[in-house]
């Protein structure tokens, strides 16, 4: 999983970097905002195949998905961590 969470651009370069993010790799964004969206676009040219983005609200997810992301999981809609897992690991 790709964490934005209290990083910085450069933090999210870094991560994006880690041989879990390759090609053909299935990736996980947490957080819809500026950051978690360059997070995004970095790991599809790190060769990531399959990108999920947790985060919200509905209009940044909507962007998220513009931006290349297959699936998109709303924080609105599924409120416990428990709800979120289950739905990435569908």
């Amino acid at each position: 999983m790709l964490s934005t969470g209290r990083c910085s651009a450069s933090a999210s370069m870094i991560t994006s970097g880690n041989p879990s993010a390759k090609l053909g790799s299935t990736i996980v964004v947490q957080g819809s905002g500026a950051i978690g969206l360059f997070t995004l676009g970095l790991a599809r040219l790190a060769g990531a195949t399959r990108a999920i983005v947790v985060g919200g609200p509905a209009d940044r997810l909507e962007l998220a998905q513009a931006f290349g992301a297959d699936v998109v999981i709303n924080i609105d809609e599924l409120r416990t961590p428990e709800e979120r897992m289950r739905a990435v690991l569908e």
